[in-house]
């Protein structure tokens, strides 16, 4: 090997170098923000559309959308889309068995079966789109991200969504168990609610029998009279017994 040629092959051995560290710093940078987006959300729609500006930044695209695996009916609902103001039906899931079981990058939407019919309302203006299938916790999601160029995902742009869907999985199930956990303090301070409240109406209650005997007492002054006079009877007669 000539000084020339290893003059190439170090050029690029550092080049190949440079781009994974750029890749690293891609991902990082994704990491970091994507933290901060769901760490300060409050709700899943939120978290999303945080994580939508987060991508945006880093990873240029048309649209992202993120899709809920409905296994119990077998059906796939847009969630959260980048692009606000649209309305979306659910898909069987049966239909889109073969996209969204795995990563798929389609260099060209019109080169698979059935998109336009299946996926043209989700993605209109799509001819690229990466597709990766998120699992967490509570539920399961598609995350679709598009361009209209043909070809417009790379392996190292794939590389990136896909190591940054598996933090975003990760991360959702911290933030949906963040979740079940205010739920749950919310459903004991309710329970706390109606306890006190029940007590407050079993003391009620109370008050009210009470009233009423005293009512009935005064609305049969007879009664009363005659009682208290059986006895003194009683008590004058032992008087009497003991003069």
């Amino acid at each position: 090997m000539t000084d020339v040629e290893k003059l190439h092959e170090t050029i690029q051995k550092l080049r190949y170098e440079n781009g994974q560290l750029q890749r690293f710093k891609q991902i990082n940078q994704l990491l970091l923000h994507s933290m901060d987006a769901i760490m300060t959300s409050t709700h899943r729609s939120e978290v999303f559309a945080r994580l939508f500006e987060v991508i945006g930044e880093i990873l240029p695209c048309d649209q992202i959308l993120i899709a809920h695996h409905n296994e119990e009916q077998s059906t796939v609902m847009p969630v959260c889309s980048s692009i606000g103001g649209r309305t979306f039906k659910p898909l069987r899931y049966t239909d889109l068995t073969s996209v969204f079981e795995e990563t798929m990058n389609v260099v060209n939407v019109s080169l698979i079966p059935g998109w336009k019919t299946h996926l043209g309302d989700w993605l209109p203006d799509a001819n690229s789109v990466l597709i990766h299938p998120i699992s967490t916790s509570q539920a399961k999601y598609i995350w679709l991200i598009s361009d209209r160029n043909i070809g417009a995902f790379s392996k190292q742009y794939e590389d990136i969504f896909v190591s940054f869907s598996a933090f975003v999985a990760n991360t959702l199930s911290h933030f949906e168990q963040r979740s079940l956990i205010l739920e749950r303090e919310s459903l004991l301070e309710e329970r706390d609610r109606i306890e006190k409240s029940m007590m407050h109406q079993d003391k009620m209650a109370a008050l009210g029998q009470l009233a009423a005997g005293v009512a009935h007492e005064l609305n049969n002054p007879l009664g009363f009279i005659n009682s208290n006079l059986s006895s003194l009877q009683d008590y004058l007669g032992g008087i009497r017994e003991f003069v």
